[in-house]
């Protein structure tokens, strides 16, 4: 491994351990509801063991037979698909909610009407 890899190495895996660190802290904090912390969790876990042991990734040897642009432009769409199913569980949960927030509006409005009936 050259020093320009692992100085790659290290500074990315600085920055995932800092991110992971700030999810834990979100959830901690109340920010971040569980379900999501621990999706997102798991997630940076295997970031970070995929790039420790990236050379011994079945991957690995693949990417090693084509060229670099294939390679960046490969790992680009794994990103986004990542990107995008974390944004869509992320749409599924605001709806849900969305969805309940209209249904005890609606449960509240009811119950207001009934009691100005009986108190009116």
């Amino acid at each position: 491994m050259t020093i320009f890899s692992s100085s790659i190495l290290g500074v990315s895996l600085v920055v995932l351990l800092v991110l992971l660190g700030y999810t834990l802290l979100l959830l901690r904090s109340g920010q971040l509801s569980p379900h999501l912390a621990v999706k997102w969790v798991l997630t940076e876990l295997l970031i970070i063991l995929s790039v420790l042991l990236w050379g011994k990734l079945p991957l690995f040897v693949f990417t090693s037979q084509i060229e670099d642009r294939a390679m960046m432009v490969m790992l680009a769409v794994l990103f986004f698909v990542f990107v995008v199913y974390l944004i869509l569980d992320c749409l599924i949960q605001i709806s849900t909610h969305t969805n309940q927030i209209k249904k005890l509006t609606q449960e509240i409005a009811l119950l207001r009407a009934e009691l100005q009936k009986k108190s009116g």
